[in-house]
């Protein structure tokens, strides 16, 4: 059989493609698993988005009228909580698919979240502390609030910090952690379930849970290191099947698929990024060092 010229010519690009490609990847030694994983690079009160793709670890570009506070995306709806430089007051601004304000209360604002749909944002709203304050560790302090992005409706849960949406039996629910437990509310009935568990009252003790329900990461009230869980039921008290602890201490992680990401801070100022498979015992390995001394956590 005879090939020609234009077909060889074809596979020839094609080639040289792939073998470029595996370049990129083995040159800036960035694992497949971590493509598509957002970290933010910052406090909560300022900082810049990066995230991972196939050319590398590279900030993602957010144009913001204001200090980008925090940010989250889903389904082609990306949000961001923006700060105001004169007044410090901090809002919810869609960015994409259409730049829109959704919020114009001001006020303290943190930890957002958009729902794997993308028709829904959850934040958390400082609600319960001294005038002039935009920012608090205590976990009594927050409100989490739940905006509906086409009405602009905004349903109040409860006490909390740290919302992250995900399915359930093909409903969309949220959990948050307040003072006393977990809660798991149901986003169309607006009810919520609180499962109680040993908290100091921080918002670095803040639970999280895969976009499918099915596994949880719980940081211990004594040690402060995680613990992995798969959920049985998310009923309360939620039925939970302990997996095992994460000896290393890490701090604001985040479920991507099966897997746990979160961020080891060492005392030399070095910062790694973690994976662990949700298993019986968790399987961890260490999947990137981050490149500069900074607070880091991943986007849920």
């Amino acid at each position: 059989m005879i090939t020609s010229p234009k077909r060889v010519y074809a596979l020839v690009s094609i080639a040289l493609v792939i073998i470029i490609i595996l370049g990129i990847l083995y040159v800036r030694a960035v694992p497949i698993r971590l493509i598509g994983l957002k970290v933010f690079e910052g406090q909560y009160l300022s900082g810049k988005v990066f995230s991972f793709g196939i050319t590398g670890f590279h900030e993602k570009k957010v144009a913001v009228n204001g200090t980008l506070a925090d940010y989250a995306s889903a389904r082609g709806t990306a949000v961001a909580l923006v700060r105001n430089a004169e007044t410090n007051a901090v809002d919810v601004m869609m960015l994409s698919p259409k730049t829109q304000a959704l919020s114009a209360d001001g006020g303290g604002k943190a930890s957002v979240s958009v729902s794997p749909d993308g028709t829904m944002v959850a934040y958390a709203a400082l609600t319960n502390a001294p005038a002039d304050t935009y920012f608090t560790a205590q976990l009594s302090a927050w409100t989490i609030k739940v905006l509906d992005v086409k009405t602009g409706e905004v349903t109040l849960m409860g006490t909390g910090f740290g919302p992250e949406f995900f399915e359930s039996n093909g409903k969309l629910m949220l959990l948050f952690t307040g003072p006393t437990g977990i809660t798991v509310a149901d986003v169309s009935t607006k009810t919520s379930q609180t499962t109680f568990f040993l908290n100091p009252g921080l918002i670095d003790y803040a639970a999280h849970i895969s976009r499918d329900g099915k596994y949880l990461a719980i940081p211990n009230g004594l040690t402060k290191n995680y613990e992995l869980f798969s959920v049985t039921h998310i009923e309360a008290p939620m039925g939970l099947n302990p997996l095992g602890n994460i000896p290393q201490t890490l701090v604001h992680g985040a479920f991507n698929g099966d897997s746990f990401y979160a961020v080891e801070r060492q005392t030399n100022g070095t910062a790694h990024i973690w994976r662990f498979k949700a298993s019986m015992p968790p399987a961890g390995v260490k999947a990137f060092d981050l490149p500069v001394t900074s607070h880091y956590r991943i986007i849920p």
